[in-house]
């Protein structure tokens, strides 16, 4: 598996997706907004990053323009498996102390996905590389 940070930019994304390009020399690989989503945003959001992916050197970053209601914080831990028994083993481990904010599930993206809080207020979404299923 490898580690994946996930930054929120509350309506910024798509500038900080840009700025970071030019700071880390990387290749922006998605930048898909809610409208080109549609599964029925609020219009203000419309034109808003619901998934942006910077690629620089081995590294990723997942951004979007989301607002963490749930612990607060502009980032959450993205986990991707490369394995269908990987991911629902550290579910399993996750959601015994854990609060579940999405069960594990074919996500409308096409991978496996759930996300997380842990006991320490830390947000894991868990994501089945896209292509394994």
């Amino acid at each position: 598996m490898k580690l994946i940070p996930n930054l929120s930019f509350d309506g910024k994304c798509a500038e900080a997706l840009e700025y970071y390009k030019d700071i880390f020399d990387g290749e922006i690989i998605q930048a898909i907004t809610y409208s080109e989503f549609d599964f029925g945003c609020d219009p203000l959001l419309k034109d808003k990053i619901f998934s942006g992916i910077l690629i620089f050197g081995s590294n990723t970053l997942y951004m979007n323009d989301e607002k963490n209601e749930f612990n607060n914080c502009n980032f959450k831990f993205i986990l991707e498996f490369f394995n269908e028994e990987d991911i629902k083993n550290t579910y399993e481990k996750l959601k015994i102390k854990g609060i579940i904010l999405q069960v594990l599930e074919e996500s409308s993206w096409g991978s496996l996905y759930a996300e997380i809080k842990d006991e320490f207020g830390i947000t894991w979404g868990l994501n089945l590389e896209m292509g394994i299923l």
